[in-house]
């Protein structure tokens, strides 16, 4: 019962900003072009200075088995495989392949696992999946950026690919969080309290825009698509990832570590990078709410 307050009070708050972008909209507070340039600001400057913080002041200090980081990142390439066949096979258009696929293997890890990580097993347990997470993470984005260039032209241009893939702000964030991590590279007090900042607000606004381009009318139309990325995301995935952790040996923090990776909501970010690529907004946003509910 504790736990499931717990998933409460972590998914409570979100649906309250997205109802509130969602009322935005309704009432003609903002519009298109606003959460266009909105996205485009987010794309361009908040999230990469949110995933520069969150790698740089990410906790590793907790002592994790080797074998179980091979196993995460090994499940991470394994969802991705599986996501990108489902992916190619039951959607025709590139603008819906990558969020399909995104919507397959991209959960909200950071949002939705850490609490209950914390809750089950303490500071610990926390520090063990926060480990798993600094490579996870990295992971996921550069993945999503490959995925999202790679359907963005319609044909498949590997140096365009790997160059926008080394130009994009979310990598480039990534691979300077990295940096100051690895070398405890300090920030003056006012540029760190400014990155706090903007980190913190980062994904409430996300959530306040995916409200606002949410349409209730395409839920219809996409119900299909949403019922397999549901089944998918927070059924079958996870369901094969845990049968696996179990059966090679993974128990308590591990095990729940395995979970965790594999059977978390759509990831929010999706939504903004999908908005930001030409790819079908209205789907992305549609994911990340149908999978959490």
């Amino acid at each position: 019962m504790e736990n499931l307050v717990l998933s409460f009070h972590a998914v409570a708050p979100m649906f309250l900003i997205i109802l509130t972008g969602f009322a935005m909209r309704a009432f003609h507070i903002v519009g298109d072009t606003t959460v266009s340039q909105m996205n485009k600001l987010l794309m361009r400057s908040m999230v990469p200075v949110m995933m520069f913080q969150n790698i740089r002041t990410s906790d590793t200090s907790s002592i994790v088995s080797p074998s179980l980081l091979i196993f995460a990142v090994l499940t991470v390439i394994g969802m991705y495989a599986f996501s990108f066949l489902v992916g190619v096979t039951i959607e025709k258009a590139n603008t819906r392949r990558s969020v399909v696929i995104q919507a397959l293997y991209r959960g909200n890890v950071m949002a939705m696992a850490v609490p209950l990580m914390q809750s089950l097993f303490g500071e610990k347990g926390q520090g063990s999946l926060m480990v798993c997470l600094a490579v996870v993470v990295p992971m996921f984005n550069v993945l999503a950026v490959f995925t999202l260039e790679l359907f963005q032209s319609g044909k498949p241009n590997l140096p365009a690919i790997l160059k926008g893939v080394a130009t994009n702000g979310i990598i480039l964030g990534c691979l300077a969080g990295t940096v100051f991590y690895l070398f405890q590279i300090p920030l003056p007090y006012v540029v760190e309290h400014a990155c706090e900042q903007l980190s913190g607000a980062t994904t409430p606004l996300i959530l306040l825009l995916l409200g606002a381009s949410f349409r209730v009318q395409a839920v219809r139309r996409d119900l299909r698509i949403l019922l397999i990325c549901t089944a998918g995301r927070l059924i079958l995935v996870p369901a094969v990832v845990i049968a696996a952790a179990a059966a090679l040996g993974f128990r308590g923090v591990e095990l729940v570590c395995a979970m965790s990776i594999s059977a978390c909501p759509v990831a929010v970010m999706s939504y903004t990078m999908a908005e930001q690529a030409g790819a079908d907004k209205d789907l992305a946003a549609e994911c990340i709410v149908f999978t959490s509910m």
